[in-house]
């Protein structure tokens, strides 16, 4: 009997442990990611026979720069005697504890740029998916999933262990406050950043009317500050204050947002911001290329 009461004590725990997993971090400096990522996971595929060994290996990532509305990613590596040629799209599709009708469809890029020869009758692809936050809360929840990954030249499908949708739990449930602190930190100057007073530009001469004032409070991105707040690259204005009623404001620039280009005018210094403004009417309209979670878009600003 107390070695029946010990061997439980043991599953019990070793149930537990495998449902609550680890989600790691690696900051690289080099170009200014953050990512979070749960361990690889192999599934076999259905499909492998006595001497054609198949299998995929899945794993959940979070990156900075966050997709608002997909912040997750779900990474696929296959190996495979034949080509799948998975395509961009919905290419992959997971059926949630025998749910037929009710199939979760994940897009992808394709393994366009994924592909790769391991040996003469070996080869592998590589894709990774978007996955919003309820999907991977779903996944989570889950007591069994099978996946489909749909090719052009041929379908596959598997099934996940148990350890791959603990780790989809694990992530959905850290997966809110890290993105909190990843969205945080890229809209806070450090304060090595912001105690550095902001440089004077030339003064105008008394023929030249000063320029219309954008209304934001900025830091230049320079190889110093893009380090501080992990930025991708030394460039543009780091918007660090947008003055309530101003062009800014009206534009829907926002505090964190790094303005690369005023017009055709590259941000690369302090003066920059102000001279790529020289000679704009009242009335005109200038776009303005910012940067904003990763992704650079073009607004137009009225003066």
């Amino acid at each position: 009997m107390r070695i029946l009461l010990i061997v439980a004590i043991f599953l019990f725990t070793g149930i537990g442990a495998t449902r609550a997993q680890k989600v790691y971090e690696q900051r690289d400096k080099f170009d200014g990611t953050t990512q979070y990522y749960t361990r690889l996971r192999i599934s076999k595929l259905d499909s492998g026979g006595i001497f054609s060994y198949q299998d995929a290996v899945f794993n959940f990532q979070l990156l900075r720069p966050v997709n608002s509305k997909t912040p997750y990613l779900l990474r696929v590596s296959t190996s495979t005697p034949d080509w799948i040629f998975i395509p961009a799209g919905g290419s992959l599709q997971l059926k949630i504890d025998g749910q037929e009708n009710n199939l979760m469809t994940l897009f992808g890029a394709g393994s366009v740029r994924g592909r790769g020869v391991v040996s003469s009758d070996e080869v592998s692809e590589e894709c990774t998916y978007l996955v919003t936050q309820d999907e991977l809360e779903a996944i989570g929840r889950a007591k069994h999933v099978e996946f489909r990954i749909l090719g052009d030249k041929q379908n596959v499908t598997g099934s996940w262990k148990p350890d791959l949708i603990a780790d989809a739990g694990g992530m959905s449930t850290k997966g809110p406050q890290l993105i909190s602190e990843l969205q945080t930190s890229a809209n806070q100057i450090p304060s090595q950043v912001a105690a550095v007073p902001p440089p004077s530009c030339p003064p105008l001469s008394d023929a030249t009317a000063a320029p219309p004032k954008i209304g934001v409070r900025y830091v230049p991105v320079d190889q110093k500050v893009a380090d501080l707040l992990h930025f991708p690259s030394a460039t543009g204005a780091f918007v660090a204050l947008v003055v309530p009623g101003s062009v800014a404001e009206a534009t829907g620039i926002r505090r964190g947002d790094v303005i690369l280009r005023i017009g055709e005018k590259t941000i690369a210094s302090f003066c920059d911001v102000p001279d790529s403004l020289m000679g704009t009417e009242k009335g005109s309209k200038i776009s303005i290329t910012i940067r904003r979670d990763g992704a650079e878009s073009v607004v137009q600003a009225q003066f």
